[in-house]
């Protein structure tokens, strides 16, 4: 039942970032969201995922590079016909939180889920998605166990899985921030956050709301192209 459900749940997918820091890596003006994986537009390795797990409407927030992604999706669309595809274009940069409140009045479901452009997690979506239900939390964030060295947000959380900080600094190993969240509508709307304004996700939206978001503990493979080392390493890790 809940694997049918998800055919329901819109995903957003924040893709209006300015991508400076792979931007040697790219052909010039391409946006990070087209970035090519092994000739493969990372857009398509995101879509294909939750496509496979019955998801079917998909929601894109666009700033820098616009144009050359509307354009990509019309492409997909015409492959994929059974699913949606709808997209806001910012007309000036509003941080990942600030995209996500501008187009909150247009999202049809109660619940949805939230991907940053630039990261893949091949989590059980199934499961994440049915741990969120049961609680029915503000947010349910993805959190991924790494064992290396990386420069990411650390997330501490307590023993009921309830965030209690997140760190941006290096440490040996630990749970980071995978960029995916499952949102409740409703409870997000009761913050009455401003559109139009530039808000960043984590410190002022899912922060400041940490006492009613939780954590969803996975090790699956984790893939963020965000800068020249993890965008090559991408290379050797995400095929179709």
């Amino acid at each position: 039942m809940i694997h049918q459900n998800l055919s329901k749940i819109p995903v957003l997918v924040l893709c209006g970032g300015l991508g400076t820091r792979i931007s040697r890596c790219l052909p010039i003006n391409t946006p990070k969201a087209l970035a090519l994986i092994n000739g493969i537009p990372f857009i398509d390795y995101q879509f294909i995922f939750f496509y496979k797990n019955n998801i079917r409407n998909f929601f894109y927030l666009l700033g820098h590079g616009a144009d050359s992604i509307v354009e990509h999706l019309a492409k997909l669309k015409s492959k994929y016909p059974d699913c949606t595809f709808k997209y806001l274009i910012e007309e000036y940069p509003l941080g990942t939180g600030g995209a996500l409140i501008n187009c909150l009045n247009s999202i049809n479901h109660n619940h949805f889920i939230l991907i940053n452009g630039d990261t893949y997690l091949e989590c059980n979506l199934v499961n994440f998605y049915e741990t969120f239900s049961k609680m029915l939390p503000t947010a349910m964030m993805g959190v991924v166990k790494v064992n290396s060295s990386q420069n990411h947000g650390y997330v501490d959380f307590d023993a009921n899985n309830r965030l209690v900080d997140i760190q941006y600094q290096i440490k040996e190993s630990g749970y980071i921030n995978s960029g995916i969240f499952i949102l409740n509508k409703e409870k997000l709307k009761l913050q009455k956050l401003l559109q139009g304004v530039s808000y960043s996700l984590e410190d002022d939206i899912i922060m400041p709301l940490r006492n009613d978001i939780y954590v969803y503990k996975t090790i699956d493979k984790f893939i963020d192209i965000g800068t020249e080392s993890s965008y090559k390493a991408a290379q050797l890790l995400l095929k179709i």
